[in-house]
């Protein structure tokens, strides 16, 4: 089975701040098949596969 850590990984939706199974820190933009864009900073966004969302924190955790 699948333990968790932390919130509903499968359920990210954008706005929600994550952590990154590489350690990344970043928040949720567009959530696109298997695919969500992460914001890493300020103006600054990624794509990256929804399955290295690690863990999804509690809402206000990150600012830029």
């Amino acid at each position: 089975g699948r333990g968790g850590v932390g919130g509903r990984v499968e359920g990210v939706a954008g706005g929600d701040g994550v952590v990154t199974t590489g350690g990344l820190l970043g928040k949720i933009g567009r959530v696109k098949d298997g695919n969500v864009e992460l914001q890493i900073a300020k103006d600054v966004e990624v794509v990256m596969q929804k399955q290295a969302v690690a863990q999804v924190l509690p809402k206000g955790s990150i600012r830029f």
